[in-house]
């Protein structure tokens, strides 16, 4: 799925998914979302550096839809991102969360995890209220995984589906589960303002950042608002996400937190997002659904590079 505008090109390993950098607010640390203010409380200090190594037992699903203008064409993508289900061990966190408020928190993350990871499966899931096309199935391939993902064209939602992931579980591997949640709609952001393709944000570190989108009247979807670092090799990674309900259609983030991203060049994206996660035994697994956002008048994805001050 290729970012409109401002994002560079799409990457191509990934089946015309967005930019690597855009894994960062997908990427998961075999624990859930990473780096999102429902994923749990920060790490306590004794988790890190584990002489035992720790286990985790979790899964997720996470699907992706655009629908957007460029040039007064019309775009439309889905993109489904490669499903795990597994076992996690590891002995260190790469990441910590180093600051917080009610809506938003920073993460910071340096080197490995120094872990592994061993794919399980829960049996082939299917879905219900909305559909994928037959070659991004849900089914477990012959080697045990979920090996299908990628993008294709077109909108495979509007927004307000009834949205089922159900499997029957493995008895060699994860257990059945049953996750429902409601499909958020595409929305339009009107501040910061950006418009495309010249505009790129430009945030002021010691300022209050104010954002606004079109209402979703009484949608339980998310505003995920992502601002992250143009981290070199080596150098650490620097996240800041909040989450701010769809249907206040406004919000904020402190000038303290956004204090914590280091000034230059940085990476900011805005999705609506739903998401839903059971805990089955010692499993969790979760399901998660975005939407991108567009600039005003449908114009363009709010996926960019711009410059924090």
């Amino acid at each position: 799925m290729a970012a409109s505008g401002a994002a560079a090109c799409s990457d191509d390993k990934n089946g015309g998914a967005p930019p690597n950098n855009i894994d960062k607010d997908k990427e998961k640390d075999k624990n859930g979302d990473a780096g999102l203010p429902d994923s749990g409380s920060p790490p306590s200090p004794d988790a890190s550096d584990a002489a035992t190594p720790m286990r985790t037992k979790s899964g997720w699903i996470y699907l992706e839809n655009a629908k957007y203008t460029v040039a007064g064409q019309e775009e439309a993508s889905h993109f489904l991102w490669p499903v795990h289900i597994g076992i996690r061990e590891t002995r260190r966190s790469a990441c910590a969360i180093t600051a917080h408020d009610d809506r938003c928190q920073v993460r910071v993350c340096s080197g490995s995890d120094d872990g592994s990871f061993e794919e399980k499966n829960a049996g082939d899931i299917t879905l219900g209220g909305i559909t994928l096309d037959p070659d991004l199935d849900l089914k477990v391939a012959s080697d045990g995984t979920y090996a299908n993902s990628g993008g294709r064209t077109g909108s495979i939602w509007s927004g307000g589906e009834h949205v089922q992931f159900q499997a029957a579980g493995n008895p060699n591997g994860a257990p059945g589960f049953d996750i429902n949640l409601t499909a958020p709609p595409i929305v339009a952001v009107s501040a910061p303002k950006w418009s495309f393709p010249d505009a790129r944000p430009e945030l002021k570190r010691s300022e209050e950042l104010h954002l606004a989108w079109t209402s979703a009247g009484s949608d339980p979807s998310h505003m995920l608002t992502y601002i992250s670092n143009d981290a070199k090799y080596g150098d650490p990674a620097v996240s800041l996400s909040c989450e701010h309900p769809l249907q206040a259609g406004a919000g904020t983030i402190s000038a303290s937190l956004l204090s914590k991203i280091p000034a230059g060049k940085i990476y900011f994206r805005m999705t609506a997002r739903s998401r839903s996660a059971v805990k089955v035994g010692d499993w969790d697994i979760s399901a998660t659904l975005v939407a991108q956002t567009t600039g005003e008048n449908g114009v363009g994805s709010v996926e960019v590079y711009g410059v924090a001050e």
